[in-house]
């Protein structure tokens, strides 16, 4: 008994040595602030880089057919059908697509981003 009771505070001691490394390991707020910073800055890196003539969407139908199966099988065919025509929209290098419904509401289309280098969808949300 007497060999647990001095045995006890240096378990204790270990224990809370553990337990700081491994949070300040996990949560050190210099790499937390680095890792803020890089991604801000590979976002706006993504935004501003130059778009090139060459690109994988080039033009409006292309587009819709890209994201019509996505919708489709993401949100049922017949929710994507009943928001037709679509809205389609080159802006800087990218295509946003979206629902609209008969009555003119948006509330509960679809709205899609892609980037038209080379089709990666970048937003893709139901309009509240």
């Amino acid at each position: 008994m007497k060999q647990l009771n001095r045995l006890l505070p240096v378990l204790y001691i270990c224990f809370i040595i553990i337990c700081c490394k491994t949070r300040s390991a996990i949560e050190s707020p210099d790499d937390m602030t680095w890792a803020k910073l890089y991604v801000q800055g590979s976002m706006k890196d993504t935004l501003t880089k130059p778009q090139f003539k060459d690109t994988l969407i080039q033009n409006r139908q292309t587009a819709i057919e890209i994201v019509e199966p996505i919708l489709n099988k993401h949100y049922g065919k017949s929710t994507i059908q009943k928001q037709k025509p679509f809205t389609v929209n080159q802006i800087e290098g990218y295509w946003m697509v979206r629902g609209k419904l008969k009555n003119g509401g948006t509330a509960g289309t679809f709205l899609i981003i892609l980037r038209a280098s080379d089709g990666k969808i970048m937003e893709m949300t139901i309009r509240q």
